[in-house]
Parts: structure tokens; C-alpha cells; sequence
């Protein structure tokens, strides 16, 4: 073989595995990501209690962004979530954390929190919980 095929062999290869390509590498919603409460805590609280809206993950984000002040960014909901303790723990409890943070999870739910497809739990109604920039 000469060098040259021996050369081309070499540099032929882009990624390790052809069935990498075309993955997505997202690891969730954008860090710069702002979110906003739409509304009080209280009417918020209630209209996801009368939609039946009760993943604990979604009533913790929308703490969160209560805490950080009724906004924030998407990097400092996940960095709160580290730190939260007690019933604002990110996990069943304090001894079983979820593995995920919340800027995955919120792949799943901000469409939905964003009211702007119905909720695929509960009584699967449209429901704007929060607002995103």
C-alpha cells in the first residue's frame, strides 16, 4: 500500500461511528433561556391544581423561578436546583436527586408551560404558566 492510500484511509474517517451521525447533541433548553411567571403564585398554583397539572418537576422550576425573583435564566434554575434543600429539593426526596437537571426536563414541559400545546397530563388543557425570552 503506498503512502498515499495509507494516507487517505487515515483522514476518510469524520466521527467515530457513522451511527453518530446525524444525532442530536442538545443537552436541553437554551442556558440563556429566560423564564417568566405568567401571573401571581397563587393563581398559577391554582389553575395547575384545577388542571390537574401535579409533576412534581414542573411545580419545582416554577419554584424556582419564584425564588430567583418571578424570572430567570435557564443556567441559574439548574445552578438553584444543585443547592435546593428541603421540600425544594430537585428529587423524589433528598436521598433520591434526579439525575436529569431542570433544563432537560424542561425539553418535555416548555411547550406546554409556554400554553402553547395542551398538557399531556392532568385534564390535558392549554394552560400559559410561563413566558420565555
Amino acid at each position: 500500500m503506498s503512502k498515499n492510500n495509507t494516507k487517505s484511509v487515515k483522514t476518510q474517517k469524520t466521527s467515530p461511528s457513522k451511527f453518530f451521525d446525524g444525532i442530536s447533541t442538545t443537552s436541553g433548553v437554551s442556558e440563556s433561556t429566560r423564564l417568566t411567571l405568567e401571573g401571581s403564585v397563587d393563581a398559577i398554583r391554582d389553575a395547575l391544581k384545577e388542571a390537574k397539572v401535579k409533576t412534581k418537576q414542573v411545580h419545582l422550576i416554577l419554584g424556582y423561578i419564584d425564588v430567583l425573583g418571578g424570572n430567570a435564566l435557564v443556567k441559574d434554575i439548574d445552578a438553584y436546583s444543585i443547592k435546593a434543600t428541603g421540600s425544594a429539593t430537585w428529587g423524589k426526596n433528598e436521598y433520591d436527586l434526579y439525575v436529569q437537571p431542570p433544563s432537560k426536563v424542561l425539553r418535555t414541559y416548555i411547550d406546554a408551560m409556554a400554553g402553547l400545546v395542551k398538557w399531556d397530563v392532568g385534564a390535558r388543557v392549554t394552560l400559559k404558566v410561563i413566558s420565555t425570552s
